[in-house]
Parts: structure tokens; sequence; C-alpha cells
């Protein structure tokens, strides 16, 4: 039945990964077990009885919820995946920035030893400042959005004053209500095929951007053509970045 397919699919989207399949199989019997003891066994039940169980259930990502005790969660499973992948590549692009600024000032005209052993010294803790930084910032923008967008408000009470006909799912003896205001005819459709992403593409942009946000950000001053007159004679630098030009134009 295809409404029984699109409420499953609306509930595996909010199922983490390794369970999803067991949960949606378990959750498929129970409606099946409802239906026919509602409605009698038969080889097909039509749309608008299984729309009534449906209703009943309540909304997909609320029957997620009962299956998956995330509610507690800084960051649910729906983002969980997003927020790791996107914390590696963030923290590895700045790591590099910050690795190409200091080989940049190693070119500097007037760079004596003593300084070159200060700038290694200090690369180690503004590495590691630079990553729990990114990372701190990253939680805390996955967390607002977890509590701040409809569709990740995930904290679920499952006692309505307003309540219609309660059921029971098969063994976990879980309790859902109808829920007002919703309807199984809201349900999304089952994509046909899935869209490739180059995964790829996708981190070399992010790791080339936060690079360029890093260096314009901290290090134009160090950032133009170094040359030496003739060799052994020093380094010359000249500046390719207008300072008054990158203020404005930068934020």
């Amino acid at each position: 039945m295809e409404l029984l397919e699109r409420y499953l699919y609306a509930v595996g989207r909010w199922l983490p990964r390794k369970q999803k399949k067991d949960i949606l199989a378990e959750l498929e019997s129970s409606i099946y077990d409802t239906l026919e003891s509602r409605f009698g066994k038969a080889d097909d039940y039509n749309e608008d009885n299984l729309s009534e169980i449906l209703q009943e259930l309540g909304e997909p990502w609320k029957v997620a919820s009962a299956y998956s005790s995330f509610a507690d969660r800084l960051i649910g499973p729906e983002l969980l995946p997003i927020y790791f992948t996107l914390t590696a590549i963030v923290s590895g692009a700045v790591a590099i920035g910050l690795v190409i600024s200091f080989i940049i000032g190693m070119f500097r005209p007037d760079l004596s030893f003593s300084e070159f052993i200060l700038s290694l010294l200090k690369l180690i803790p503004n590495l590691i400042f630079s990553s729990v930084f990114v990372v701190g910032i990253i939680t805390i923008i996955f967390a607002v959005i977890e509590r701040t967008v409809p569709a990740h408000k995930l904290k679920v009470d499952t006692t309505f004053k307003k309540s219609g006909v309660t059921i029971s799912l098969d063994k976990s003896n879980t309790k859902h209500t109808k829920t007002e205001g919703w309807s199984p005819k809201d349900l999304p459709s089952v994509p046909k095929g899935k869209i490739k992403i180059s995964k790829t593409e996708a981190i070399i942009t992010i790791i080339f951007t936060v690079i360029a946000i890093v260096l314009f950000n901290f290090f134009r001053d160090e950032i133009g053509i170094y040359y030496t007159p003739s060799w052994g004679s020093g380094w010359e630098f000249v500046p390719i970045l207008s300072e008054s030009a990158v203020k404005i134009f930068l934020p």
C-alpha cells in the first residue's frame, strides 16, 4: 500500500541508521496486526482503513521518538552524521589554513631564527585552540537547530489532553494517541531514486572556503609575492592586498 510506504518512509527519516530496518519491520507488523484486529483479515485494506490507524498512531517523528530515546540528547540522530562530518572537515580545513599561514610567514625578509622557533611553538597550541573553538561553535549551531527548527523538536509528550483512541504497538507496549491537526494525507512521497551529490566536491569547497576565511581574516598582511633579487641577498616582499579595501569588503 502506497500510504503505508509513505508513512514508514517518513518514520524512517527520524530513526538511527543501525536500528532503522528492524524498527520499521516491527512497526509495519504492528500496523497490520491492528488492521486485522479491527477490520478483520484481508488480502488488502483500503486507504480509509489504513488512514484511520495511521491517524491514531500520530505524526511520524513522534512515533520514531518512542522507539529511540533521543529526547534528552544535545543533537539527535537526524543531525548527528552531518555534525560529525562537518566538524571533521571544518577542523581539518582550519588546521590546514593555520599551517599554510605559518609557512607563508617563514618567508618574511626580517624573520630571525628565534622568531621562527617562537612561531613554531605557537603553532601547536593554536591548532588545539582552533579545533576546540570550531567544535564548540558547530556544536552550539547544531544544538540550536535541534531545538528551534520545527522538524527537530523531538521532546515528545505522549500524554494528550484531547486524545482519541489509544492503541498499543507490539512488544514495546508503547502508547500512541490520536494527534489533532495531522493527517496521513500530509505524508511526503517516497523518492523514486537517490540524488547523487559529490562528497569530494563538497569537502574541497568547504576546505578552501575555510582556508580563505582564516587567511584573509588573520594573515592578510602576509599574503603577497616573496622574491629575492639575488640568491643569498635576503627576501623581498610585495603585498597583493590593500588593507583598506580588505577592511571594507571582508565583512
